[in-house]
């Protein structure tokens, strides 16, 4: 069996898996929502270069931003359960495997790198002036550091006990933690003597920690970790049936519940209510909200005000229209004498009374940082619309979805 190929395989499958609900994520405006964000945050990143003093501690925002680029170091393997039954058996032969997840980790992790450095490099080079260290060079042994820290992370890997495995792990943390200011600030006299001494140290350590010849448990359950993030990520836009739709017991919202009247007119909207208030979906419709209202506060200029306020209501109406599908796997609801047709009703109501609220606050804000009042009936404008579109369009084309299955 090639290796290198199973590996390949692994990986094109995988890719194409993700292809499949980026779909649903491009038409779901969130790509042009951070866009907008990125333009937005360059806008005002640039304006306050400009001002900015010669003592402004870019060293913790340096550090800050390149750590958890750095530290962190993941390996893709795409090994699977079955691996323990049928690779096992050839795990001496697996070095062009694991080898091949090692180059791809290390392209993926060191093309973040070097973006999170472009990121911070214009603060950098404005307030250390004189002394800051040539572009390529920090790049280089940046780079040479997260090749040491991913090949610390497979021995991590290999280590048997789990105590062993979190040392490690907190010791890779502290090393990056030191290294990025020392390398910033004094360049490469000391951190390239550092970074080879924490090497040959980690190396002599290795001697001392029993560990497997493959950490098969560990590889596995890293992998799993890591396509639960993927799912999780996909799972704000589309239902995601790897991933089993997770509820959360929040008591501070179970009083909402209350108003609906014991009936079985309601009992659709009591579902569907309980649903949002207890699942995935309340916490992303929470941090849309919150990054729109905060786009719309600190932004100057009433455009881009009106812009963001519209985005933010699209795109929680999108994220909100995954309700209608959390239940569609479940069997129970079958069971009892509920139309299913008026599941459409009950989750727009739903959307819109939720919508309602952003809608508030972004025409109060509006209204109190515009110089005109007239900019605050953009978001009221963006709330008709979508309730037009949900009570007329969608109703209907859910309620046929629904007769139909």
């Amino acid at each position: 069996m090639n290796m290198q190929a199973l590996w390949q395989r692994r990986r094109q499958a995988f890719s194409q898996e993700a292809m499949k609900y980026w779909q649903f994520v491009l038409r779901s405006n969130f790509v042009g929502y951070v866009f907008l964000l990125f333009i937005l945050s360059t806008y005002y990143y640039l304006r306050i270069l400009n001002d900015i003093p010669t003592d402004f501690p870019y060293m913790w925002i340096s550090t800050i931003v390149l750590l958890p680029l750095l530290a962190p170091s993941p390996i893709r393997t795409y090994m699977q359960e079955a691996d323990r039954m049928f690779l096992l058996p050839m795990e001496g032969r697996m070095n062009d495997y694991f080898r091949s997840s090692l180059r791809y980790s290390f392209i993926v992790q060191g093309i973040r790198l070097l973006l999170g450095l472009l990121a911070i490099w214009p603060l950098y080079r404005q307030v250390a002036a004189t002394t800051a260290q040539p572009l390529w060079f920090v790049l280089g042994l940046l780079l040479l550091a997260k090749l040491a820290l991913l090949l610390s992370a497979w021995q991590e890997s290999r280590m048997v006990t789990a105590r062993a495995r979190a040392v490690s792990s907190l010791l890779r943390w502290l090393g990056a933690a030191v290294l990025i200011p020392l390398l910033l600030s004094q360049g490469g006299f000391w951190t390239a003597p550092l970074l080879i001494g924490a090497v040959a140290v980690w190396m002599l350590a290795l001697r001392l920690v029993p560990r497997y010849h493959v950490g098969w448990e560990t590889l596995i359950a890293r992998e799993e970790a890591a396509k639960r993030r993927h799912y999780r990520f996909f799972s704000y836009f589309i239902d995601v049936p790897q991933l089993p739709f997770q509820m959360k017991a929040r008591k501070w919202a179970a009083w909402v519940t209350n108003f609906y009247p014991f009936t079985a007119h309601y009992a659709q909207s009591y579902l569907f209510t309980k649903t949002l208030l207890r699942s995935d979906l309340l916490g992303m419709f929470l941090r849309t909200t919150i990054i729109g209202i905060a786009i719309t506060t600190i932004v100057s200029s009433d455009t881009v005000r009106m812009i963001a306020s519209a985005i933010t209501l699209l795109l929680s109406a999108v994220q909100l229209s995954t309700l209608n599908e959390a239940h569609r796997y479940s069997f129970w609801l079958s069971m009892y004498p509920l139309s299913a047709v008026r599941q459409a009703s009950a989750v727009i109501s739903i959307m819109i009374y939720t919508l309602a609220i952003p809608t508030v606050v972004l025409t109060i804000v509006i209204s109190i940082r515009s110089e005109q009042w007239l900019h605050a009936i953009v978001p009221l404008l963006t709330f008709a619309v979508i309730a037009f579109f949900l009570r007329v369009i969608k109703r209907r084309t859910w309620e046929r979805l629904l007769e139909s299955e």
